[in-house]
């Protein structure tokens, strides 16, 4: 009988290993790939999800946590002339502009990640 690595460790611990890794890899893929590929992301994430609570926090979590990320390199410290310009346009702050970018992912993560995970209810009835 073959020994698994991960049976010293809890399933809380498989838990956050497993968001860690879906942050990295959304932040990989955000890097190279339209902004649209965090609808592709939150879909895969709800798929993989054993639960709607697990899909939906993970999603909302992983997209967030990505977006703030970008949002915040491209602000702070590559200091991009769009971002000024529309921070000016909008006339918000720094602090405003990256609340208010927060909740386009949010949005997308909480509907990409419930599809994802009708989507593996789907595929499984069909079996």
């Amino acid at each position: 009988m073959a020994r698994r690595w991960y049976f010293l460790v809890s399933e809380r611990h498989l838990d956050s290993i497993r968001l860690i890794s879906y942050v990295i890899i959304a932040f990989l893929l955000s890097m190279v790939s339209p902004f649209w590929i965090i609808a592709v992301i939150g879909t895969y994430i709800g798929f993989c999800a054993s639960t709607y609570k697990k899909a939906i926090f993970e999603s909302i979590f992983t997209l967030s946590l990505t977006w703030f990320i970008m949002i915040f390199n491209n602000l702070f410290i590559q200091d991009y002339i769009i971002v000024e310009k529309m921070k000016a346009f909008l006339g918000l702050s720094s602090f405003t502009l990256i609340m208010v970018t927060l909740m386009i992912p949010t949005l997308i993560g909480l509907l990409s990640s419930i599809f994802g995970y009708e989507l593996k209810k789907a595929v499984r009835y069909d079996k």
